[in-house]
């Protein structure tokens, strides 16, 4: 690192403690504080951890990175010496160029889906309130931080419709290809590279991601490119592009972790990997791991400072971390064999069957060569982190949070072509056609995650001059169909549990029935007995095909 880079950081660093300095504590309260929550807010506990953060994090920060710095130094050699890679060919682009638009073609038939319950709980929950309500409050896992201020960002520009809300989802589902591409070039070459693009362009799970609007997408990206800048900061050219490789790769874990609290495994993944690099290894090889340690240890600031505003709420929510009900979500169940099911590169079971096939032809040749074996170590290193953790702390896993193995797979699969193309590039054309086809079939075949717009449209055409009651969970989602079209809607309580009491006294003519299979036998009995009957079932397959929703009249 130079004597530039070390003012430029130094200056950096002083700005921010200056802003943590100045900032009145007043305003960021006020910045920060939810609408529903003005009377029990911990926007100034919020606004203080903020400014302590300020002014904490820099200092530390600096000396970490000072201490990469160090570590990478190399007796003899120049600090400046250039980086220099292979150019890359015209036809290398032209290609990533076509898998970039076929991935966005793909991923673009979705985004008009209705939106589902958890995409609407964010955003009514967090987004429309603005940057500062997303940052500072944490009452609900709905808040995928980072992705909920990119809504707000998209929304703000775009306007509120099912597009705008999944635009951040979907650019980083594109980004996906090209990420993927760096990822396998530092493996094994541009071939590889391109492979790996292939399957991620055509990798279900991520394609769903990509329309979905939660965090899910952006931590499979950035989780790709975490072990690229692993892998590119540990055969740097020079000890000044290690350090500032280094340094991005702490950034893209910490807005990583940023988004969703789950991707702390790819981090945990990644050091041991690197842990275990630094007791095998000796030398400048010993030297690069432990830098990469510390990295994780930058990484771990950078992600304090930015989770400082949200932790008073963090703590208080530390619980619902807990399986203390029973029936929450496990891999020992349908969430286990899904997860199972996605190292395919698919939820589906007939849709997943290439992407195995592939995958598993593909691991004779990663096993074999070291550099292919390292980046699909590093990549999948977080999933048995995942499965210890929620065993031993006592949690809960759903499949979703376990998306950033996609990159893993994709390698996998790519390494498949592969070995296909060492036979035969007919061969591997034909591969890759049975992905894509899969892929597409896929996604034009399966119904919407929840057809809750659709739902609200149907009721609205028998409810007659009567509102329409709505049993969902605890979020009232479906007023962001309904208060547009000024569409009256009452509330029947989480899972129906004010049925009893409510449908007889207001008689509505038609009730929306969110997650019908959950709900109790006995509201479901109470219904019938008031006259009601089940007049269309509309299918969703998010939560393996509990996400469906019912329309009841009389």
């Amino acid at each position: 690192m130079t004597r530039r880079d070390a003012v430029i950081l130094g200056a950096l660093a002083l700005a921010v403690m200056a802003l943590g300095a100045f900032l009145s504590a007043g305003d960021l309260a006020a910045w920060m504080t939810h609408p529903a929550r003005a009377t029990t807010s911990r926007a100034p506990a919020a606004a203080d951890a903020l400014r302590a953060a300020l002014v904490a994090a820099p200092p530390v920060a600096l000396a970490v990175i000072a201490a990469i710095a160090l570590l990478v130094r190399r007796r003899g050699e120049p600090t400046e010496t250039p980086d220099v890679r292979d150019p890359t060919p015209g036809s290398t682009y032209a290609a990533l160029t076509l898998l970039v638009v076929a991935a966005a073609i793909l991923r673009a038939v979705r985004l008009g889906d209705s939106l589902w319950y958890d995409e609407l709980a964010g955003l009514l929950g967090y987004s429309i309130h603005g940057p500062g309500v997303v940052v500072g409050n944490y009452f609900s896992q709905a808040n995928h931080i980072a992705s909920q201020v990119a809504i707000w960002a998209s929304t703000s520009v775009l306007g509120v419709d099912e597009f705008s809300v999944r635009a951040p989802s979907f650019v980083a589902g594109i980004a996906f290809v090209p990420a993927l591409y760096l990822l396998g070039r530092a493996a094994r070459g541009e071939g590889y590279g391109l492979l790996a693009a292939t399957a991620g362009a055509f990798l279900p799970v991520a394609i769903g991601a990509s329309t979905d609007a939660r965090g899910y997408s952006i931590v499979i990206t950035l989780a790709t490119l975490a072990t690229w800048l692993l892998l590119r900061a540990r055969g740097a050219a020079s000890p000044r592009a290690a350090t500032w490789t280094w340094i991005a790769f702490a950034l893209v874990h910490a807005l990583m972790v940023w988004t969703h609290l789950a991707a702390v495994c790819v981090a945990l993944g990644h050091g041991a990997v690197l842990a275990v690099a630094a007791l095998r290894e000796r030398g400048p090889e010993r030297r690069s791991a432990l830098a990469g340690l510390a990295a994780l240890v930058l990484a771990a600031v950078f992600t304090a400072f930015l989770y400082a505003p949200a932790l008073p709420d963090l703590v208080a929510l530390r619980s619902q971390f807990r399986a203390l009900d029973g029936d929450e979500p496990t891999l020992l169940g349908p969430e286990g064999w899904h997860a199972l099911l996605g190292l395919g590169g698919s939820w589906v079971w007939w849709a997943t069957i290439p992407g195995a096939i592939l995958a598993l032809a593909g691991l004779p040749t990663t096993l074999r060569d070291p550099r292919m074996r390292g980046a699909v170590l590093l990549a999948v290193a977080g999933g048995p982190i995942a499965v210890l953790l929620a065993w031993a702390g006592d949690s809960w896993l759903y499949a979703r949070f376990l998306l950033f193995l996609a990159p893993a797979t994709a390698l996998l699969v790519a390494a498949g072509l592969g070995a296909l193309a060492a036979r035969s590039r007919l061969a591997m054309i034909a591969g890759a056609a049975a992905i894509a086809a899969v892929a597409t079939t896929e996604t034009l075949k399966l119904p919407p995650r929840q057809p809750l717009r659709e739902a609200i449209a149907k009721a609205n055409a028998i409810r007659g001059d009567r509102p329409i009651g709505v049993a969902g969970l605890m979020d009232q989602v479906t007023l962001y169909y309904s208060e547009p079209a000024r569409i009256p809607t009452f509330d029947l309580g989480p899972l129906g549990a004010r049925i009893e009491q409510a449908v007889p006294s207001v008689r509505p003519n038609a009730i929306v029935l969110l997650y019908p299979d959950l709900i109790p036998e006995g509201r479901i009995a109470a219904l019938t007995r008031e006259g009601y009957v089940k007049r269309e079932r509309l299918e969703g397959w998010i939560d393996w095909g509990k996400g469906a929703v019912e329309v009841w009249g009389r």
